[in-house]
């Protein structure tokens, strides 16, 4: 079972290397977007976010948020990896890496399942 709250995760920072995620991250399980990543996470990493594609995605009751720009890497969840181009800056206070839709479809067909 992946917890939604504290899974570790690994994230691939400008120099290729893996880096622990060690701020919050959170398993969106009602996430229809894909992986969000903080501003902060993205300096921390080296990484250079492409600010031309400033995407609005749907929120929390449907509000519609706007993400600053998207950034592509690679994220590893129990030794599976994922290629990933994360929206940036979305608005989920304190929370670091937001694992969404793209990564969580991924591990659910890996026949794997979430909870606390």
């Amino acid at each position: 079972m992946i917890s939604i709250k504290s899974e570790p995760v690994d994230i691939k920072n400008a120099d290729g290397e893996w880096m622990k995620v060690v701020g919050k991250r959170l398993v969106d399980t009602g996430n229809e977007a894909r992986t969000g990543i903080s501003g902060k996470l993205v300096s921390n990493l080296g990484l250079k976010p492409d600010t031309s594609k400033k995407l609005n995605v749907s929120g929390a009751g449907g509000t519609k948020v706007k993400c600053s720009g998207t950034v592509t890497t690679e994220v590893k969840v129990r030794d599976h990896v994922f290629p990933i181009e994360a929206l940036v800056d979305l608005p989920v206070a304190n929370v670091d890496l937001l694992i969404g839709k793209d990564i969580i479809d991924a591990l659910f067909h890996l026949n794997y399942t979430f909870g606390e």
